[in-house]
């Protein structure tokens, strides 16, 4: 639960922030589709790196080097629509769609295509031979460099209101660095390591019952202009209640991907960028978990399974390319909890 608690923000936060240049931001129904897709993939794609790939405790999601080529490829393409109200037309809403599905469509055909790369690099043994190059200082300048450009976004959500910001922060800290160390009584002597498990769970779900309070007590303002507004807790009731209670994301669900020469440079770096990523990630997670170092070709394996999870991320539309997740890694060295331990190291002795 900690760790699908972490990795839940990435399958969230990175949808939302691709949705803007896509125009998905102006239709709902579209916008719940495509956050549905980011955690259908990110399972899917768990599942070939844990069973088929590495082996490692390493959950897959949205890559944040695939942000910033996405977002120049659609500034080129220049702004959305003006945003639909209740008396936009039908005409106007269909015409918003199709500009959407038609930016998404154009995004997936380039993430299909430079995985095919990724793939390709992966299972010819490439890797192996690219390892002699990647050393920490690449993996930890790629990382800045992956981190850097998404900063002022992080920062634009958390300044929509600094004080629940602010908040969450201090709890994450006094949890995990400060309360580790103590447990909670159960019952025949048992104990729970609470604030070991779940210092980011505790911390998220207390500040959002803080703003639930404040929300009640009319504490925040009405007008979505005012500041502190997207504090308020019942800003998407009515998404909540139109949304379909089960939907199967399936291969082709915006259209037919479509493929343009920008648009397969852009993500072909975001690949390269996942790549150096991985490798690193993977050391660090078998060194953080006791394991042996991964060998060669089970990194070779372990960078062909994200190939393909990433062409499948472009073949259902899950906004961008899928990469281990640094956050996981780093909950493993947090809680000294690892995910499936045995059979991370049955299968890292038996490859």
């Amino acid at each position: 639960m900690q760790h699908f608690s972490i990795s839940f923000s990435g399958c969230f936060a990175l949808p939302l922030i691709v949705a803007g240049p896509l125009c998905f931001d102006l239709d709902r129904s579209l916008l719940n589709q495509l956050i549905g897709t980011s955690f259908f993939i990110s399972g899917l794609t768990t599942f070939l790196q844990t069973f088929f790939g590495t082996r490692l405790s390493i959950i897959q999601g949205p890559s944040a080097a695939f942000i910033v080529p996405a977002i120049v490829l659609f500034s080129l393409q220049g702004p959305c629509p003006q945003p639909l109200t209740n008396n936009s037309t039908v005409e106007e809403r269909r015409f918003v769609r199709d500009v959407a599905l038609s930016r998404m469509q154009e995004l997936q055909g380039s993430i299909c295509l430079a995985s095919l790369v990724q793939f390709l690099v992966g299972f010819t043994g490439l890797v192996g031979i690219l390892l002699r190059f990647i050393r920490p200082i690449t993996i930890g300048t790629t990382l800045l460099l992956i981190g850097i450009p998404i900063l002022p976004i992080a920062s634009d959500a958390s300044g929509t209101h600094w004080g629940i910001s602010s908040l969450c922060m201090f709890l994450v800290i006094l949890f995990s660095q400060f309360l580790d160390k103590y447990d909670i009584p159960l019952f025949k002597g048992k104990r729970l390591d609470l604030f070991t498990f779940f210092p980011i769970l505790l911390a998220v779900s207390i500040s959002w019952i803080v703003c639930l309070i404040l929300t009640s007590a009319g504490a925040f303002p009405d007008d979505p202009t005012e500041y502190g507004y997207k504090a308020r807790t019942d800003i998407y009731n009515e998404d909540i209640k139109d949304a379909e209670w089960f939907r199967l994301p399936y291969p082709g669900q915006f259209g037919l991907p479509t493929v343009s020469v920008a648009g397969f440079i852009g993500m072909f770096a975001g690949v390269v960028a996942s790549i150096v990523e991985s490798v690193g990630d993977y050391h660090a997670c078998a060194l953080i978990s006791n394991a042996p170092p991964p060998p060669v070709h089970a990194i070779n394996r372990g960078i062909g399974m994200e190939g393909i999870g990433c062409v499948a991320a472009g073949l259902w539309g899950a906004s961008c390319g899928y990469t281990s997740l640094s956050n996981n890694i780093s909950a493993i060295s947090l809680t000294k909890v690892i995910i499936s331990a045995n059979r991370t190291f049955t299968g890292l002795s038996s490859v």
